[in-house]
This record gives C-alpha cells, sequence and structure tokens, in this order.
C-alpha cells in the first residue's frame, strides 16, 4: 500500500493492511464492522478537503481502540492522534486499496430477490389509526 502516504495516517493504514488477519482476529464481527464502516467513510472523501479526511482518519482510529495493547497496530493510534498536520490525500486512495483487501464487494443476501427493497419502500405506510386497529389498541384521546 505505498499509496497511502507517508504520515502517522498513511502508516496506520499501512499497517492494518499488513496486519489485516490480526486485526480480523482481535475484533469482534460488530467491531470490524464499525471498522469497515470507518474505512468506507474514509474511502468517500474528497481528498482535497482536510479537515473530512482528519475526521475520517480520527473515526477509523476509534475503531481500533478495542485491539489489544499489545497488538503490531496499536502504537500507529496514539501517532495518528497526537499529530497536528491535517493527513495527506493519499490517505483516501489508501483507504479504498485497504477497503480492497478487507472487505471485497459485497454480494447482495441470496434469499431477497432483486427488487423487493424497492416493493417495500413503495408500499404505502398505515395511517396511525389502522395501526393501532391491527395491533388491537385502542386510541388514546388526550
Amino acid at each position: 500500500m505505498n499509496t497511502s502516504g507517508e504520515g502517522p495516517a498513511g502508516r496506520l493504514l499501512a499497517l492494518i493492511g499488513e496486519h489485516h488477519a490480526a486485526v480480523r482476529a482481535a475484533l469482534d464481527d460488530e467491531q470490524y464492522a464499525v471498522l469497515l464502516t470507518r474505512l468506507e467513510t474514509l474511502a468517500a472523501v474528497v481528498p482535497d478537503d482536510g479537515m473530512a479526511v482528519r475526521r475520517a482518519c480520527q473515526g477509523v482510529r476509534l475503531a481500533l481502540l478495542a485491539l489489544p495493547f499489545d497488538h503490531p497496530v496499536r502504537p500507529a493510534l496514539d501517532a495518528v492522534r497526537l499529530v497536528a498536520a491535517p493527513p495527506e490525500p493519499a490517505v483516501v486512495m489508501g483507504a479504498r486499496e485497504l477497503m480492497a483487501l478487507l472487505a471485497p464487494a459485497r454480494q447482495p443476501a441470496p434469499d431477497m430477490p432483486d427488487g423487493t427493497s424497492d416493493e417495500i419502500l413503495r408500499a404505502p405506510a398505515l395511517s396511525r389509526d389502522e395501526a393501532h386497529a391491527r395491533c388491537g389498541e385502542r386510541r388514546r384521546r388526550n
């Protein structure tokens, strides 16, 4: 991952890529999902927006705080927190590369046919009275 930059944020991404199996093993499913979401956020940031890149890098750092203290990625977390300069724009490209490594293209759930979610979203909503009637509750009058 040579496009992730040379600063602390770039080094953090490089370490995540280098030790990705150990990162996955150290985090539970929920923590790993948060990490992937934070990396997706970083990958989607406009590289020239220094504050947005900084916020997204801090999000990645926070997602990794659950790593054990002896984990090889852990020392890079403090460096990202303590640096005053904004991360390099190259970390956005590094995050994109890292996402390709950590979360290959997500496939839709096999039991959900195409268009199902669109059909659900187009379904009419129940009125308050209809919802109460279906639940068997009487509507309260205030």
